[in-house]
């Protein structure tokens, strides 16, 4: 959830591939459901934001050693940005921001709520785009 909660508007209509070290959790993406009653809730919470943003996912398994999307978490951005660089991107395409996360509360908030505000955070993203063009 953190890209689409840290940049829905980059997210927003967009394809996004997903790799995935934890079997539990993508089982529960891809299917959008799951016994435990917290996975289940950050399942839905997520379908719901991507439906919000309009974006289409694909979630795909890969080893913990081989997560190249656990490289930030683990404090390794150097590496990260390397990685990056040796794929093909420049360096001033790689920009580091701080992930944002949805407040525990809303967790259980109705699935709509969820769509809603992300349609929402992705329209004021734009938005501010906007004005920050003009003042330029």
């Amino acid at each position: 959830m953190a890209p689409y909660s840290t940049l829905p508007k980059v997210m927003a209509k967009r394809k996004a591939l997903h790799f995935i070290d934890n079997t539990s959790a993508l089982a529960g993406l891809v299917k959008g459901y799951a016994k435990a009653a917290d996975m289940g809730r950050v399942s839905n919470a997520t379908w719901a934001i991507l439906l919000g943003l309009e974006t289409d996912p694909y979630f795909e398994y890969v080893r913990s050693k081989a997560n190249i999307a656990d490289l930030p978490s683990r404090e390794q951005m150097l590496l990260t940005k390397q990685i990056l660089i040796g794929m093909g991107w420049r360096e001033e395409q790689i920009t580091v921001v701080e992930a944002a996360f949805p407040p525990t509360d809303k967790w259980s908030c109705p699935t709509s709520d969820w769509v809603l505000r992300a349609r929402e955070e992705a329209e004021a993203d734009e938005q501010g785009q906007r004005q920050r063009r003009r003042r330029r």
